[in-house]
């Protein structure tokens, strides 16, 4: 609901949910509003676009992300009324094309800031377009724009000089762009090429000898070597945040970063599998003023070198061990005892951290409000009581398949960690309503909760969850198969705020529950009915109608859903992005059709095993969902290679197709589509 706030100039308003009528009805009342967000309201048409421009002709800023159903006309409808516009953020407005882009340039001259992310249709045309007018752009974002390559960069650089933010992630450029970037952009201090694999050492030299203030890159993806990093610390002695997911680096080039780039106080290792003790020496020893560092999957990282990062690196809040399969109670003690000052931990998947390591992880950091033991399997009840009673700021625990956590140490977190808004227990499987009961009565603050897995949860803890913590807006109760209707209307009913729901496995479900949710949770985003062999059209229907902001829903293995489920479902949630309708037998091209003509921001569609689509299913799906990354074709056996090509014809953006087990699909078919590299193919026999 939004109040007319006559005779108060307001100048700064966020609109969720809205509609083109209702943003009609509003927008005289805000007449000198200077900035406004539109963001995820994907109802959102041209024509409530054009209301708002002709309304507020003062706005400098407009957010528009995922409002997919803008055109160009639309953007053109803005552009003649606000040609003051400095900020324009367009993020998977997808149908936007150079005609639109083009407009906006020659209409607001002054922008500084535009996100085109995910706007498929944008080529180098636009890009060139945008830089001819509107010189004094300082940041752009270019996110999965794949027909941007070297071309386009080199028009925006030619024209936008002043430029200090780039984002590429995804882009088709290589070397000779990113030279041309670094030549005539010097002033950049913030770098993206993530998933940019043209990009070597040789574009990283260019860039560092051009742009020596950056302070923040992301070359996660990137065809990166030891001699790349000596290129980075050479020129950008300044960065404080690098970016190094998945590069083929070692420790020979972690050693010519520090030595270069001393003030860096965040680096992300992840994947970076020949990363050793010696590489987190170096990184210790020369970048003291650390404060945040990923290791996750550095698996040949020790204690040793654990125990060097504590102590060269004492000002450390933030450090993520996830899958660092050496690092022992040893290496957490010289940690703990160095950096007391962290606050967030993740240890998932250090199998040899015991109650010991997690006692003096706890003596050492006072301050830890966040903390992940997900998989360590000899965490006790006993450590879980350390852990209350030494970090009572904590505000979120991830306990996730720590087999030995029972009540009894539930209720000593509970008691001793009050100001908990975010517990994970899932495939806790000790856990009972006793536990679930200590922890709705103590952590009233709760907003999120994971109880997948939990077998011996019953309608009784969920009653008293409800109870003691209405303000819960996330509910994970997969495969908690004692949970029935009963259950989940006592959540819905008083947990009014909720906007995930996950009822995976609980085949006690039934339409009535359905409709009671529907009727408690209009705020759903995200709905998981996988495996619910009880619920039909009638119950899906039900929460469709009411919760119009779904975006991901997941309905694998429904078997009674069909073509009229998906009828409602494109009818009434038109900004659905995800959607599982894996071994829905029922399902036809009927359903897809209707998803085509409802549901065009979609992203992902798993259809594995819906034998009974077509090429013509696939056809709608590509003439009306065309922002499409990710499709799962696995054993749809009446595909053909027409079909993929209606699909890849559409679907400028998809990245990956599953194609297993689709025996009509031909090696001509397969070629054709490998020669695309961006898409990745999955074919398994």
């Amino acid at each position: 609901m939004y109040l007319l706030m006559r005779g108060i100039k307001v100048q700064n308003l966020t609109f969720q949910d809205i509609t083109d009528p209702g943003l009609a009805h509003l927008i005289g009342g805000y007449r000198d509003l200077t900035s406004t967000s539109l963001y995820r309201c994907w109802q959102i048409t041209d024509v409530g676009l054009a209301h708002l421009a002709r309304g507020c002709r003062k706005l400098t800023s407009i957010d528009l992300t995922d409002c997919w159903q803008i055109t160009n006309t639309g953007l053109i409808s803005l552009v003649d009324q606000c040609r003051g516009l400095t900020s324009v953020d367009l993020w998977r407005c997808w149908q936007i094309t150079d005609t639109g882009l083009a407009h906006l340039a020659e209409g607001c001259t002054t922008l500084l800031f535009v996100d085109l992310s995910w706007c498929r249709n944008i080529t180098d045309v636009g890009l060139a377009r945008l830089a001819s007018k509107c010189g004094g752009l300082t940041s752009v974002k270019l996110w999965r724009c794949w027909q941007i390559t070297d071309v386009g960069l080199v028009h925006l650089t030619g024209g936008c000089r002043d430029l200090t933010s780039i984002a590429l992630d995804g882009c088709n450029i290589t070397d000779v762009g990113l030279a041309r970037l670094a030549s005539k952009c010097g002033g950049l201090t913030s770098v993206d090429l993530t998933d940019c694999k043209h990009i070597t050492d040789v574009g990283l030299a260019h860039l560092t000898r051009g742009c020596k203030g950056l302070i923040c890159i992301d070359l996660a993806g990137c065809n990166i070597t030891d001699i790349g990093l000596a290129h980075l610390a050479g020129g950008c002695r300044d960065l404080t945040s690098v970016y190094l997911t998945g590069c083929n680096i070692t420790d020979e080039g972690l050693s010519h970063l520090t030595g270069g780039c001393r003030d860096l106080n965040l680096v992300n290792l992840a994947d970076c599998k020949y990363i050793t003790d010696i590489g987190l020496t170096h990184l210790a020893r020369k970048c003291r003023g650390l404060r945040s560092v990923i290791l996750y999957s550095c698996s040949l990282i020790t204690d040793v070198g654990l125990t060097s990062l504590a102590g060269g690196c004492r000002g450390l809040t933030s450090v993520n061990l996830s899958s660092c399969s050496l690092i022992t109670d040893t290496g957490l003690a010289s940690l703990a005892g160095g950096c007391t000052g962290l606050t967030s931990v993740d240890l998932s998947s250090c199998p040899l951290i015991t109650d010991t390591g997690l006692a003096s992880l706890v003596r050492g950091c006072r301050g830890l409000t966040h903390i992940d033991i997900s998989e360590c399997s000899d965490i006790t009840d006993t450590g879980l009581n350390i852990l209350a009673r030494g970090s009572i700021g904590l505000t979120s625990v991830i306990l996730y398949f720590c087999k030995n956590i029972t009540d009894i140490g539930l209720d000593a977190l509970a008691e001793g960690c009050r100001g908990l808004t975010s517990v994970c227990l899932s495939r806790c499987d000790k856990i009972t309503d006793t536990g679930l009961v200590a922890l709705a009565e103590r952590c009233i603050g709760l907003t999120s909760v994971d109880l997948s897995w939990c077998s011996n949860i019953t309608d009784a803890g969920l009653v008293a969850l409800a109870e003691g913590c209405g303000g819960l807006t996330s509910v994970c109760l997969s495969r908690c198969d004692k949970i029935t209707d009963a259950g989940l209307t006592a959540v819905v009913e008083r947990c009014i705020g909720l906007t995930s729901v996950d009822l995976s496995w609980c085949r006690n479900i039934t339409d009535a529950g359905l409709v009671a949710l529907g009727r408690g949770c209009g705020g759903l985003t995200s709905i998981d009915l996988s495996r619910c062999d009880k619920i039909t059209d009638a119950g899906l229907t039900a929460v469709v109608e009411r919760c119009i902001g779904l975006t991901s829903v997941d309905l694998s293995w429904c078997s009674n859903i069909t073509d009229a489920g998906l009828v409602a479902l494109g009818r009434g949630c038109g900004g659905l992005t995800s959607i599982d309708l894996s071994c829905c037998s029922n399902i036809t091209d009927i359903g897809l059709v209707a998803l085509g003509r409802g549901c065009g921001g979609l992203t992902s569609i798993k259809l594995a095993c819906c034998v009974n689509i077509t090429d013509i299913g696939l056809a709608h799906l590509g003439i009306g969902c065309g922002g499409l990354t990710s499709v799962k074709l696995f054993g749809c056996r009446n595909i053909t290679d027409i079909g993929i090509v209606h699909l890849i014809e559409g679907c400028g953006d998809l990245t990956s197709i599953d194609l297993t087990g689709c025996r009509n699909i031909t090696e001509e078919g397969l070629t054709r589509l490998e020669q695309n590299e961006k898409i990745t193919v999955v074919v398994l026999f």
